[in-house]
């Protein structure tokens, strides 16, 4: 399976176990928040 950019960064931020991300939502951030949100 391809993996984005954005779901590669999130694989590495569980890997690590971030609890919290900051950010503003909007289009620009939306690619990198969605698989988040998918994930959770």
């Amino acid at each position: 399976m391809k993996m984005s950019g954005a779901q590669v960064l999130i694989d590495a931020l569980k890997e690590m176990e971030v609890e919290h991300i900051f950010g503003y939502p909007g289009g620009q951030v939306l690619p990198s928040t969605m698989p988040f949100m998918m994930r959770t």
